[in-house]
């Protein structure tokens, strides 16, 4: 539901913005002209990755009309400028969520769980201090909220949580009272508030990734079964992010001090 709202919404945007494009037939739109309506993204200030959305949703809708699609060159990806926090900050965070609303999403949230998955959880979801995730609350394309399945067939899965967390749920009686969208826009007053480093909910998603791998040493599978990732090739190229990097230089710098 939400990849067709995408699609909705980039459909309706290039109709109102690029008229002339819209009106070529598949069959003559050329290499030449297809790079040029690429080009004029970039040149309109869309961001990279709007760009490289735009043409996954060309690329959709060709393959589903039958349609050759011709090659045209993209930009170089970028890089995300991501504001992973440190273990102290989450720490910080945490202790502030203590007794909020705030308090159970966010306890999951940094143990590797999406937004849509946190505000799709019931209480039926919790037996013992495991959680069953499978399934995820999301926008469809009216804008309504709906509980749909999980993201792919591996985000359904069964995840151990801390046994005081699972006893704090039980105590609540729930687990998120959040929208998707009230989850987020709540989570970014409340960094603002108390003057943390302003990141997503998101990130710390990421943050969960790169925990386990740099601080826990586990194995891409192992966090795979936790996160739901498909592949462990999305997970390292997005997710994955060096930690405490100043502390690792300075063990470096002594490391090869000594060496020297």
């Amino acid at each position: 539901p939400s990849t067709i709202r995408g699609y909705e919404s980039m459909k309706n945007a290039i109709v109102t913005n690029y008229p002339d494009f819209c009106k070529m037939t598949t069959d003559s739109l050329t290499q030449s002209k297809f790079q040029t309506f690429i080009n004029q993204l970039i040149l309109d200030g869309r961001s990279t990755k709007t760009v490289y959305n735009y043409h996954g949703f060309m690329s959709a809708s060709f393959k589903f009309a039958g349609e050759p699609l011709p090659h045209v060159s993209l930009p170089q990806k970028e890089k995300p400028d991501l504001q992973i926090p440190e273990v102290r900050t989450v720490k910080e965070i945490l202790k502030k969520a203590k007794g909020t609303r705030l308090e159970i999403p966010l306890e999951l949230a940094i143990m590797g769980l999406r937004r849509s998955e946190i505000c799709g959880l019931t209480m039926d979801d919790l037996d013992g201090d495991v959680l069953h995730i499978h399934k995820a609350a999301v926008y469809n394309a009216d804008g309504d909220l709906i509980t749909k399945t999980t993201k792919t067939y591996s985000s359904d899965r069964y995840i151990r949580i801390p046994a005081v967390l699972a006893d704090r749920i039980r105590e609540l009686g729930s687990i998120c009272t959040y929208t998707p969208a009230t989850l987020s826009t709540t989570f970014f007053k409340f960094i603002r508030k108390h003057g943390f480093p302003e990141i997503r909910l998101h990130d710390l998603r990421h943050f969960f990734v790169s925990y386990c791998h740099n601080i826990l040493h586990l194995s891409d599978a192992q966090i795979q079964a936790i996160t739901g990732h498909k592949t462990s090739a999305v997970m390292r190229s997005n997710y994955l992010h060096p930690m405490d990097v100043q502390k690792s230089n300075k063990l470096v710098s002594k490391k090869i001090g000594d060496l020297i």
